[in-house]
């Protein structure tokens, strides 16, 4: 996640285009201007939660396109797109012994089924992923897997990335290990009952299974029952499962510029969110921050780039919506790119990712933003550095090295040369991707050849049928049916797109691990 400040989201986009004074008025004005909060609290209430590919995400689309045309923005629509949908079911959790009682749970995205009885099984608990993934097989085998872990509150959240290796990696390292299912401590330093969820994604070839989240109360009860060294068997019930194929899609508006051939300023966040709240901070004030920098802007004249105001759909399960939005707008010019999607409260520092962070942009940005207290970033892992990977690809490259089992980290700060055994596993690991990815692609043609060769011949037979009235061909018919054509279009749409899924996920790890040894 990046983060975006929003007056630095209304600033960027003065600052290309405006002189230092109207600047200065604009970033002045905005330290009075409710339209965020009018959204947030507009898009909460009247929608609530809007989980990814559901009626409620439609509703919000919907309430997004009222009421960005309400504001004046132009060129206002949605652009849909299609993906897997995931659906939360019942939750349940208790301990069985040594001290029956209840535990507040939630399923993390993408999290399997247990049976609808639930399963009980021991409990085995390991302090974080280092001691899982050292953890001999037999430990974990058939057993309920419980990751502690202790998260730091963090003025810059840096803490979130770290710990949040245990909620993206750890389902996978504990499923090859052959865990029935895992439990985490929730990623958060809130001290209630309400369990933090987030989205993990299965490693390949791994199988899923029941993925859960404990309050932070709730786990550190459970930690206290297993200190007492008897063994601790827990019964977990999770509903959670994958539900086919749905749509999703992205609202998107735009503040015309002045210069149609001086690219493209694109802000937003993304409308979705998870379904236990109402989403207020992740993301609604995202979008609500970035449309009411866009909107001040508008007010003040018309700016030379054109401003793209963009509620990004499904980001929670897997980026969709961005994935969604780089395809179909691949051939358009962005000069500048701001996400909000790391909550909201006072603004303390302004961080520029950029080819050459000593850019005069950046240092305008400083200059306009420093009246209100906001301080420039001094940290090489937030501004550039030659040597240094950005924030996301050090988490997808943590998740990727902690699954593949290869017994090393890639620091921030490092700046000596990776060693030629790293080196060797992450090119042989993005060789695998790549491979497996090539062969997975030609599997998906194969099957969209048989599937349209199928269509066809469905068309065609009944029609020599009928002219040739032979008992024969309407034998084959039957035969065709029952055994050729086993698939039904809903069938082999929700197939082909967990197939491009796949795909895509594949050539992402190999991606970051390429970036990795094009980076040190």
């Amino acid at each position: 996640m990046k983060v975006l400040l929003p007056l630095a989201a209304l600033l960027s986009s003065a600052a290309l285009a405006a002189p230092a004074e109207p600047v200065a008025a604009l970033r002045d004005a905005a330290l009075d201007d409710t339209l965020a909060w009018e959204i947030t609290e507009g898009l909460t209430t009247e929608v609530g939660q809007r989980l990814a590919a559901t009626e409620a995400e439609a509703r919000a689309r919907e309430w997004g396109v009222r009421k960005l045309k309400a504001l004046g923005f132009a060129n206002v629509h949605i652009e849909p797109f299609q993906m897997p949908v995931w659906v939360r079911g019942v939750e349940t959790a208790e301990i069985v012994t040594p001290f029956p009682q209840k535990l507040a749970v939630a399923a993390l995205g993408n999290s399997s089924a247990t049976p609808a009885e639930g399963i009980t099984a021991e409990v085995v608990r390991f302090d974080g992923m280092a001691a899982l993934n050292a953890a001999p097989d037999a430990t974990v085998r058939g057993r309920i897997v419980f990751v502690d872990h202790h998260m730091a509150a963090q003025q810059d959240g840096g803490s979130y990335g770290t710990i949040g290796v245990i909620r993206r990696a750890g389902p996978s390292v504990a499923s090859r290990k052959g865990a029935a299912a895992i439990v985490i401590r929730s990623i958060g330093t809130d001290h209630h009952r309400v369990p933090h969820t987030g989205v993990q994604t299965w490693a390949a070839g791994v199988q899923p299974i029941p993925a859960g989240a404990l309050s932070v109360p709730d786990a550190e009860q459970l930690a206290r029952i297993l200190a007492r060294g008897r063994p601790v068997t827990m019964h977990l019930t999770l509903g959670s499962h994958m539900a086919g194929t749905g749509t999703s899609g992205n609202v998107v508006a735009e503040v015309p510029g002045r210069d149609p051939k001086a690219g493209v300023i694109l802000i937003g966040g993304h409308l979705d969110s998870w379904d236990l709240g109402t989403g207020a901070i992740d993301d609604a004030s995202g979008v609500a921050i970035t449309t009411a920098a866009a909107k001040r802007i508008m007010a003040a004249g018309k700016p030379l780039r054109t401003i793209r105001i963009v509620w990004f759909g499904a980001e929670e399960p897997g980026g969709f919506g961005g994935d969604a939005y780089a395809k179909a707008h691949a051939g358009d010019r962005h000069v500048l790119i701001g996400e909000s999607d790391f909550g909201a409260d006072r603004v303390w520092r302004l961080a520029v990712t950029a080819a050459d962070p000593k850019a005069p942009l950046a240092g305008r940005l400083a200059l306009a933003l420093e009246p209100l207290g906001i301080a420039r970033s001094t940290f090489a892992m937030f501004e550039g550095g030659r040597r240094k990977l950005p924030t996301e690809a050090l988490k997808r490259l943590e998740v990727l090295l902690t699954v593949s089992g290869i017994a090393s980290k890639v620091s921030t700060d490092s700046t000596e040369p990776m060693s030629r055994q790293l080196k060797n596993e992450l090119t042989r690991k993005s060789s695998f991707c790549r491979a497996r990815a090539k062969r997975l692609q030609g599997k998906l043609e194969e099957m969209e050849q048989s599937h349209t060769n199928l269509v066809r011949l469905k068309t065609v037979l009944p029609l020599l049928q009928k002219a040739t009235k032979q008992d024969k061909l309407s034998s084959a018919w039957v035969s065709l049916q029952q055994k050729a054509l086993p698939l039904r279009v809903e069938e082999f749409n929700e197939t082909r797109i967990h197939l491009q899924c796949r795909i895509k996920s594949l050539l992402a790890e190999a991606d970051t691990l390429d970036d990795a040894l094009n980076t040190y």
